[in-house]
């Protein structure tokens, strides 16, 4: 009836507002765009286009690579959606699981772009660190860097689910992992360094470098307050530490 048109427009009003509200969101939220079978949205977009998916899911971080995307949530789970890593596997509309990774503190993939010969290849590589400093490496191995071997000493080709990599010696673990093209760069410490730093959320490694006196106000970025983190860990830390690469790597 008509007598209910007031009551109806003040409902109306006040679900606008709440709707409009932030507070309710996540506090990282994803924008994807482009063709709905890469870019995990329901239909194409020409414009960035929120996805409903870190909505659902409260995200630490993106990984992108050749027409695909990984996301690690705060729980450590890793979800995959676009082109597949090897010939085997499968390409994925929509975010997926993958069920192998669990407790993972950083992602890292091939990045995307050009470079010679991209028109063949097939694929790309990928790499997760645990909070336990275990290290998962799958996808391309062409350059032998994620570090599986088959049973007569070869690198395997190619990887199709994640398996854990054999990185370092009993006294050492990986806090930080990079993948490129052919290789993967690992930052170790030794067993006596305390947490790994990878695994260490951007409130954590704001207070331990507040706590040794570091000024972070310019480190925008994770990976930012990560090195000032690692920087300010070597002169006091009381441990060795290396860097480790492996694959092919190339300089101009």
């Amino acid at each position: 009836p008509f007598r209910c048109l007031p009551t109806l427009r003040a409902v109306c009003k006040r679900w606008r507002s709440v709707a409009s509200d932030p507070s309710w969101m996540p506090e990282l939220v994803c924008y994807a765009w482009g063709d709905a079978l890469l870019s995990g949205l329901s239909a194409e977009a020409p414009r960035p286009a929120l996805l409903p998916f870190s909505l659902t899911h409260q995200l630490v971080s993106i990984a992108c690579t050749d027409a695909a995307t990984f996301a690690l949530t705060v729980d450590g789970r890793v979800f995959h959606w676009g082109r597949r890593w090897s010939p085997r596997a499968r390409d994925s509309a929509a975010p997926a699981v993958i069920d192998e990774l669990a407790d993972v503190a950083q992602i890292s993939a091939s990045p995307a772009g050009y470079y010679h010969g991209r028109s063949r290849m097939v694929g790309y590589s990928c790499a997760a660190l645990c909070r336990d400093g275990a290290l998962y490496t799958w996808g391309s191995n062409r350059g032998g860097q994620l570090l599986h071997r088959a049973t007569d000493g070869r690198a395997e080709r190619w990887v199709d689910a994640p398996r854990r990599a054999e990185t370092a010696g009993p006294d050492e673990r990986v806090t930080l992992v990079g993948v490129g093209r052919d290789f993967i760069v690992m930052y170790l410490v030794g067993s006596s360094g305390g947490p790994p730093v990878g695994a260490l959320s951007v409130r954590e490694l704001k207070r331990e470098l507040a706590n040794r006196g570091v000024d972070v106000t310019g480190c925008a970025e994770k990976a930012e307050l990560v090195a000032e983190l690692v920087a300010a860990r070597g002169p006091d830390g009381g441990h060795q530490s290396s860097v480790a690469t492996w694959g092919f790597m190339y300089g101009g």
